[in-house]
């Protein structure tokens, strides 16, 4: 069985490059990856883009929500980087 992932934020790269297209269309299963940040369109365009190249696939949608554990330490790393710049 081979599965692959798809992002939604990198819509039409799934049949426009390598190894994408190869990887969408020996696909059984196929995860729609970061469906709670990705927009309409871009969902859309990758959901066209596996109707057209492999249809027969299994297709899972996954939220992949973003979260980051002591976000202020990231906020400080901003805030120094900016300012060595």
């Amino acid at each position: 069985m081979y599965i692959t992932l798809v992002d939604p934020h990198r819509p039409g790269h799934q049949l426009n490059c390598h190894p994408g297209e190869t990887n969408l269309r020996l696909a059984d299963v196929i995860v729609l990856n970061k469906m709670a940040t990705a927009s309409p369109e871009g969902i859309n365009t990758v959901r066209t883009s596996i109707a057209k190249a492999n249809p027969e696939a299994v297709v899972i949608e996954g939220a992949s929500p973003i979260f980051i554990e002591n976000g202020e330490m990231v906020k400080a790393w901003k805030e120094l980087y900016s300012k060595q710049r």
